[in-house]
Formats: C-alpha cells, sequence, structure tokens
C-alpha cells in the first residue's frame, strides 16, 4: 500500500512539474509568476503586466532584477518589448516603437503595415512630403504624380490641380497651379511661379498700361516708361527687332512714331533694343485729340492731358474751332504718326506740336 501511494504521488508531482515548466508556447501558455522560456534568466515574481512591479529588479522574491535583467527580454528576437507592456519597462527596447515592424523602420522607410509588419514610406498620401513626388502608390512609394486627374481627384488640391509629367520640365512631378494659359481660362499662366494670375493673355496694345510681359502682345514687353527722370508707369513696348527688324531704324519705314531706339528692361528681366516715342509718353500719346476734363476754353490745361505731374502733354485750339484737344510736342512729322494716321509737326508755334 506504501509502495502504491509513493508512485503515484510520484507521478503526480511530475505531471505538475511538466505542466508548468514544459510550455509549448512560452508566452502564451505560461501561468503569470513562474519560469518561462525567453522570459528571462530569474523567477518572474514581479507585477502582473511586467511593467516594473516591486519584485521586478527589487523584488523580495528575486533580486536578481527578473525580466529587466533578463538576457533574453533586452530588445532581442525572443521578446523585443512583450506584448503586455506598452510602457518599455520590460526591456531595454520596451515595445517596438514601429507597432508590429518593432524598431526596424528607418528614416527612408519609416511607417509599418501592421498587418504584414513591414516598413514602408508611405501608407497615405500625407507621409509624401517631397513636392516632386506627392502620390503614395500602390507599392506604398511617395511617386511623382502622371495626370491631373492625380492632383485634383486623388490629393483633393485645388490651387495646385495641374500636374507637371513633362520629363523634361524642372518641376517634373510636382502638382502645380498651372503650365498654360488655358489652364487659367485665358489668363496668364505665370512662367517663373506657375500660378494663374488675373490679367488678360496677350491681349494689351502697343502703349497699353501694364504689370507683366506677357500681357503684351508678341514681339512686345511691359517695360517701364520714364520722362524728364520721372518714371510714369509700364506700358507695352515693341522690340526694334520686332517693329523694324534687326537691322532697320526706328525712325524709317514701319518705326514711327516709335522713333527713338533704346536698350530697355521689362519687368519680367527681359533687356532688349526697344522703338519708343521721343517727345512724349504713352498716356499724352494716347490723348492726342481728347477732351479730358480741364483741357476747355475756359482751363486750357496742360496738366489736363497726358500723365499726372509730368509735362508731357499739351491742350490746345484746334484749327477754325472754338474747341480744345490734348496734344503733343514734336521734332517732325514722324511723331506725328497717330493710331496709323499722319498728322502734320506744327512748328509755327512754340513748342511745336502734332496737329489736332
Amino acid at each position: 500500500m506504501k509502495k502504491k501511494f509513493g508512485i503515484l504521488s510520484l507521478w503526480a508531482f511530475a505531471t505538475t512539474v511538466f505542466a508548468v515548466g514544459g510550455c509549448d508556447n512560452p508566452f502564451a501558455q505560461c501561468r503569470e509568476g513562474l519560469d518561462c522560456p525567453g522570459d528571462g534568466n530569474g523567477p518572474r515574481s514581479g507585477g502582473t503586466s511586467n511593467s516594473g512591479g516591486e519584485s521586478n529588479g527589487t523584488g523580495s522574491s528575486d533580486g536578481s532584477g527578473g525580466l529587466a535583467g533578463g538576457t533574453s527580454n533586452s530588445g532581442g528576437a525572443g521578446n523585443a518589448g512583450g506584448g503586455s507592456n506598452p510602457s518599455g519597462g520590460s526591456g531595454s527596447g520596451g515595445e517596438n516603437l514601429g507597432g508590429s515592424c518593432g524598431d526596424t523602420c528607418t528614416d527612408e522607410k519609416p511607417h509599418c503595415i501592421e498587418d504584414e509588419a513591414t516598413c514602408v514610406e508611405c501608407t497615405k498620401h500625407a507621409h509624401c512630403d517631397n513636392p516632386a513626388k506627392p502620390v503614395c502608390g500602390l507599392k506604398n512609394t511617395c511617386d511623382p504624380c502622371r495626370t491631373n486627374a492625380d492632383c485634383k481627384d486623388v490629393l483633393g488640391l485645388t490651387d495646385t490641380p495641374v500636374c507637371v509629367n513633362d520629363l523634361g520640365l524642372d518641376d517634373f512631378g510636382k502638382c502645380v497651379g498651372c503650365l498654360t494659359e488655358t489652364d487659367c481660362g485665358g489668363n496668364i499662366c505665370d512662367p517663373t511661379t506657375k500660378t494663374c494670375l488675373e490679367l488678360p493673355f496677350r491681349k494689351k496694345s502697343l502703349c497699353a498700361p501694364c504689370e507683366h510681359d506677357l500681357e503684351c502682345k508678341v514681339g512686345e514687353y511691359c517695360v517701364p516708361q520714364v520722362f524728364g527722370g520721372t518714371t510714369i508707369g509700364n506700358f507695352c513696348t515693341q522690340t526694334k527687332e520686332a517693329r523694324v527688324g534687326a537691322e532697320g531704324s526706328c525712325d524709317q519705314g514701319s518705326g514711327p512714331p516709335y522713333v527713338d531706339a533704346k536698350t530697355l528692361t521689362s519687368v519680367g528681366g527681359v533687356e532688349a533694343q526697344f522703338c519708343v516715342l521721343a517727345t512724349t509718353t504713352c498716356p499724352a500719346y494716347s490723348h492726342h485729340r481728347q477732351q479730358p476734363e480741364g483741357c476747355n476754353a475756359a482751363s486750357q490745361s496742360d496738366s489736363a492731358c497726358g500723365a499726372p505731374d509730368v509735362d508731357d502733354g499739351l491742350c490746345r485750339q484746334k484749327e477754325l474751332s472754338s474747341s480744345f484737344f490734348c496734344t503733343y510736342r514734336c521734332v517732325t512729322d514722324v511723331d506725328c504718326v497717330i493710331k496709323g494716321t499722319q498728322f502734320e509737326c506744327n512748328d509755327s508755334v512754340e513748342p511745336a506740336y502734332c496737329a489736332i
């Protein structure tokens, strides 16, 4: 009877030992507080969540430090931080900072696909901060845009809905505001900023006020005009080459009344030779035969004609009439070709002026 009891006791003891110490899955099967493979060198007698309980490093049941000093739980492959300790107290690396990817994600691939435990460059478009590669593609890489739909529909960009998909352009792959005037509804697409301007494209006539080179027609640029040392504004001005040819002269052929050749720089930075007015300004030229307020029989004010505060225009009485009109100074008849009509330079008076 004693022998039988001894055998049964030995069997029960062995069963208990193997049930406790021989876990097939050391992290899912083992009971809390007992030693399991991969948990460290000493008994785990600390807190239930293994977050640095009172006996895990300083506890009374194991002064060796428990998991905090364990060799297989210090960031290694066996248990790189433990699922039950997101605070990182169970090892030198704590829980994987990249989720299921661990701490393996790099600056080049900083984002984790949790289901696949894979580090990638991006998982959404917002991760792509390089303007030349704004789209997070199907392979989780930041890619250049390919079509306008990428910018407008995929990325939802309203200010920059146009894709630069020409390899020959510096901004290849970027989403921009425009590339041509068509993108701007007929207005100027600024080639430097690639944004639409509220200015008409190539619609301004010669000598018209302007702000941008592309407002003026082909062969013309928006050029600052100076008269008597005063800059009076920017006006569409024709290049010498466009008006009379490279070998031509501004005071001959189709040159007049823009008879003076000058090297000037446009508002867009284009330097060239231009044919310009020699004796007046664009505002005074445009006022010829006009009757603005102040140019009348009562006041006969020269200041009413031309640019404000600039002595570029004259108010004179029309021959055989009691009416007064604006005109401007001239030297010869070539100064008085006005909108395709040749007027005489009335040099019988001083100062001489273009006839009205």
